[in-house]
């Protein structure tokens, strides 16, 4: 199947406007990704313990995540959970 040079042109054009409308998507409005853990089966703990409760001293950055649950109280940009 042949395509005629108009053809080929628009699709090129087409194409390079997606790129380009995807491109600037991405810089201008970033993804942020958010989730509600409320029913889920893992296991979180609020307030986030303290560094030095001996409890916890064991475990390794990679075995948990702290994030902000708007479940509980939190300050501005502080994590309030901690979540394994």
């Amino acid at each position: 199947m042949s395509l005629t040079v108009t053809t080929r042109r628009a699709i090129l054009a087409s194409t390079g406007s997606l790129f380009g409308y995807a491109t600037w998507k991405v810089r201008s409005d970033p993804l942020h990704l958010v989730w509600d853990l409320d029913n889920t089966l893992i296991c979180s703990i609020s307030p986030v313990p303290a560094k030095d409760d001996p409890r916890y001293l064991s475990q390794r950055p990679s075995d948990y995540f702290d994030h902000i649950d708007d479940d509980f109280p939190y300050e501005e940009d502080t994590p309030n959970t901690r979540t394994y």
